[in-house]
């Protein structure tokens, strides 16, 4: 049994020569014979609780096993249960709920077990939402206190903390009108998993208890004069493509820079903001209910005006800091993003359809981009979530089917993803057991099987089953459980619910009404499917369409083009004949390039080019392509053609903006 780095063993048989591993010999057995050795490790905070509990475990033995049995019975017994006819199905969903909680920390902070040792927010989105849905309120609550205490201590609300830090009390009084945070996306997140645990407990203590530091994760985000903010610059999906081209120096050509202005952080604060709206209508605050629609409003304005492409039926994932440019290249996390949020699309809640055009694989999951069939592990769930919401059961079906064979046969989902669906080993590790991922795909596989919506301000539970035969158990809302028997032929069925606990459940089926089911009652409601979306753009075909990148938006009428990182350089040169730039924080193409210089007949558009790219060549290109890739043969031809090109001596590389240090 090979130990980790820094543990030693302790061998109670023979020991091997380098002292890594324990020995177990079982001896030599006659025929019938059977041996059974128990090998353990203990981790303590002390060496005198080690030896407690060495001892305590030598004297149970054996019995040690059953305990631990138990105790996992118990936390199951009031967990929520899904019953199918897929058997898959039935052992996928408590293996997550599994999952979750073995990485969850006595002291509350989730982490994955793999590679990392600290509590991340981001990380934690999965077992909160899975969790929550799962009936598991204490353990969230637990999650959601412990880091807010760790920030309280430290008067900061960073990304991550330890999964050990002691937390005294009483906390200390903190003005977080001043506390650092962080610039997007994980402040977000802090108030949205807030509002994930309500919606499904309907306890509003810990947001009554942490409002200001809720307040001051939406307030301290970085949000420009326009209503746009960046991106975090730690997204888990940046990896698959800044590890792979770090690897291989020519793919993908077509990945987002964490560098740009992000639609993804604009749907996030969107969401935090409409939780606190909500939140601050219930508790009577009024002015600040009034102060949290208008930053939403002015956040999605910017979206509509300067993210939108209407001609491609989709928001551009993310757009350049100066020259006006959209990165125009679907992106499956982003795209999906606002339908998993529900953040609300004011008039395009069908936008992130558009992309699965470009992006469906004929295994049920997708491509991160056109170029890139790698794929972070929660992508699966993201897809089956925004299928859910059409209703529409062939694709969704394919989705469910490569959610489940994404996962390794132990149920498992690492933090990427190959083109063929199994975890890479070769970038990025295999970083397995990742709770984030399992968490997200868990509550997408249950959300998508019965339409499960909690109403926390009606204590009501909505379901929409879109299987012919589903059971659902311990579906936990409030303080009562509610088991549910749904039986669908066609459109119509019915579903048998009883109530057992504190108080009453409403509950609604399909469109219809709630209808209070009190404790120790049972009832049997009629029920019709919500109609399904039929939509031209859901992906019935398995053949994606090819992307066209397209032309710069001022290609034939700007005659000086301007291509740099930064908004310095191009302000440099503002004063040229009919400016424009190119960011090359974008990864465009190298047609997109050409397009700006000449057209498709060779005919000569712009007049000078001014290249700023001897220190960074841009997203998604190494030098060789400006000395003697795709883009100097472009530049050369430009030249042909008459073009004058200058060299911008700009004395900076781009300045790495990770995490917005």
């Amino acid at each position: 049994m090979p130990l980790p780095e820094a543990a030693q063993a302790v061998n109670k048989g023979v020991p091997d020569a380098a002292g890594s591993s324990v020995a177990c010999p079982l001896g030599t057995l006659k025929p019938g014979e059977s041996l059974a050795k128990l090998a353990y490790m203990v981790v303590a905070p002390s060496a005198e609780q080690a030896d407690a509990e060495e001892q305590r475990l030598g004297e149970v033995g054996f019995g040690v096993l059953q305990e631990s049995r138990d105790w996992w019975q118990e936390w199951y017994g009031d967990a929520l249960a899904v019953e199918t006819p897929d058997e898959r199905i039935n052992e996928f969903v408590p293996i997550q709920q599994y999952l979750c909680r073995i990485q969850q920390a006595e002291a509350g902070g989730y982490s994955p077990m793999y590679m990392y040792t600290t509590c991340w927010v981001r990380d934690s989105n999965g077992p909160v939402r899975f969790m929550t849905q799962t009936g598991k309120f204490e353990e969230v609550r637990r999650y959601l206190d412990y880091y807010y205490a760790c920030c309280a201590q430290a008067k900061r609300i960073p990304m991550n903390w330890p999964l050990d830090l002691p937390v005294k009390t009483p906390l200390p009084t903190v003005d977080w009108s001043n506390a650092p945070t962080e610039r997007a996306e994980v402040a977000s997140f802090l108030i949205l998993q807030h509002y994930w645990y309500w919606k499904q407990s309907g306890d509003l203590t810990p947001i009554k208890e942490h409002w200001e530091y809720l307040r001051r994760n939406l307030l301290g985000q970085h949000v420009d004069e326009q209503g746009r903010l960046p991106f975090h610059g730690d997204e888990t999906y940046r990896f698959p493509g800044y590890q792979i081209f770090e690897a291989t120096q020519k793919e993908p050509t077509d990945w987002v820079s964490m560098d740009l202005l992000s639609a993804d952080s604009a749907w996030e604060y969107i969401a935090a903001a409409g939780a606190l709206q909500t939140w601050a209508k219930m508790l009577g605050k009024s002015d600040e209910a009034a102060e949290y629609e208008r930053l939403a409003r002015r956040v999605r304005d910017a979206l509509e005006r300067d993210f939108r492409m209407p001609d491609r039926g989709y928001y551009a994932p993310a757009i350049s800091d100066f020259s006006g440019e959209q990165y125009r290249y679907p992106f499956a996390n982003i795209s999906l993003g606002p339908a998993w949020l529900d953040a609300g699309l004011d008039g395009q809640s069908w936008s992130w359809l558009r992309p699965l055009d470009y992006l469906w694989k004929d295994s049920g999951t997708l491509k991160t981009t056109p170029g890139c069939g790698y794929y972070v592990g929660m992508t699966p769930g993201y897809l089956v979530w925004a299928l859910a919401t059409t209703r529409n059961p062939a694709p969704l079906r394919q989705a469910i089917e490569g959610l489940l064979d994404a996962a390794s046969p132990a149920a498992e989902y690492a933090e990427m993803i190959a083109p063929n669906d199994d975890p890479t080993d070769k970038h990025w590790g295999k970083n397995r057991i990742r709770p984030w991922e399992g968490g997200i795909n868990g509550e997408a596989l249950v959300k998508a099987l019965s339409g499960l919506q909690a109403n926390p301000e009606r204590r009501g539970v909505r379901l929409d089953p879109s299987i012919p035969k589903l059971t659902l158990r311990n579906i936990r809302v409030g303080d009562s459980f509610l088991d549910a028997e749904c039986r669908l032929e066609g459109d119509d069925g019915t579903v048998l619910v009883s109530v057992r606990g504190a108080h009453p459940i409403g509950v609604g089926l399909g469109v219809l009404d709630l209808v209070e089911i009190k404790p120790g009652e049972s009832r049997k409601l009629p029920f019709h499917r919500v109609p399904q979306v039929a939509l031209s753009t859901l992906p019935w075909s398995p053949a994606p369409k090819p992307f066209d990148y397209g032309d710069p938006t001022f290609a034939g009428q700007a005659r000086t083009i301007v291509v740099t990182w930064s908004k310095d350089t191009f302000a440099a040169h503002k004063g040229r004949p009919l400016p424009a730039a190119i960011d090359t924080k974008i990864a465009f193409p190298p047609e997109y390039l050409a397009a700006a210089l000449y057209d498709a007949a060779g005919k000569r558009r712009a007049d000078t080019l001014i290249l700023d790219v001897a220190k960074y060549p841009g997203h998604c290109k190494t030098a060789g392509f400006w000395s003697e890739g795709e883009g100097r043969k472009i530049v050369d031809r430009f030249t042909a053609l008459g073009g004058k090109v200058e060299q911008h001596p700009n004395p900076r590389d781009k300045p790495g903006d990770l995490f917005g240090e």
